[in-house]
């Protein structure tokens, strides 16, 4: 039995390999971001070193799971962690099964580190498998993709969203809304489910719109009040922004307005930067 909501081909997919002892030993997850990939593979991991059929505190040191949030900027994935990974899957499993590692975000891994990963994947060791979670695999170098196996995750069908959405206190109207938002990102939806954050999203969107017709005069003032509220309510706001205009990519207008927002955000994520310039010449160009 699976905890995670779809990927049907993909659970039958790793079902048969685990059955045939046909695991590889390292496998590229690619698709959306936000669309349950990182999910799959926590559960996938579990299954591999036989949580829940042994002890599972025990397993758990069989679990190695990486991102950006253990580096100094908390935007990048070091040599440091990469090291950490040769470290803990030289040592052999508690469990008796497999050892496994997830980089998440791995497409955030540094030159430096996507060097050294590529050591350990030239040498594989038996029994230890690697799960890249990537939304942005062209980032990694053709060397490593050359080395795992890619598994790519399409959006989920509208009947999971629907799933999700049934027991929760929204109008049709409202839940059709956020269907169309998360775009078949069930983890996205999870997330506005559990944060309750449909009203903030709604204004957020309803803002951009506005900003879409507003003068340049309006436009500054609507900056400085976006600035006034701080770093992290601004990066939500963008992030909303930013998922908003990829589900409606059907719209070739908006492809332009994307890239520049997504030059924004990480610009905001920056402390070095000017926020205020970043955002007005944001907002004059709209």
């Amino acid at each position: 039995m699976w905890r995670t909501l779809g990927f049907d081909r993909e659970k039958e997919f790793f079902e048969r390999a685990m059955k045939n002892g046909d695991v590889k030993h390292a496998y590229l997850f690619t698709g959306q971001d936000m669309i349950g990939k990182r999910t799959f593979a926590l559960e996938l991991v579990d299954k591999l070193v036989g949580a829940g059929t042994k002890n599972e505190a025990t397993s758990q040191f069989d679990i190695l799971f990486i991102d950006s949030s253990s580096s100094e900027s908390g935007q990048t994935i070091t040599i440091d962690a990469v090291k950490e990974i040769k470290n803990r899957l030289s040592m052999t499993a508690y469990s008796g099964g497999y050892k496994c590692c997830i980089i998440n975000d791995a497409h955030r891994m540094t030159d430096e580190a996507q060097n050294a990963l590529l050591k350990i994947l030239e040498e594989p060791n038996e029994k230890v498998v690697i799960f890249l979670v990537a939304s942005k695999p062209d980032l990694l170098k053709p060397t490593i993709k050359s080395r795992c196996e890619e598994i790519y995750f399409a959006p989920h069908g509208r009947k999971i969203l629907d799933k999700l959405l049934s027991g929760e206190k929204l109008s049709e109207n409202q839940k059709e809304f956020v269907a169309e938002f998360c775009g078949g990102r069930v983890g996205l939806l999870k997330n506005i489910i559990e944060k309750s954050s449909y009203k903030e999203i709604k204004t957020a969107i309803e803002e951009l719109s506005r900003l879409e017709k507003a003068d340049i005069g309006e436009r500054f003032l609507e900056a400085l009040k976006m600035l006034g509220e701080g770093d992290e309510k601004l990066l939500e706001k963008l992030l909303y922004w930013m998922l908003y205009l990829r589900s409606k990519m059907d719209n070739k207008k908006y492809a332009g307005v994307l890239e520049r927002l997504q030059d924004l955000y990480v610009a905001i994520s920056k402390p070095s930067t000017n926020k205020r310039f970043a955002l007005e010449n944001f907002l004059l160009h709209l």
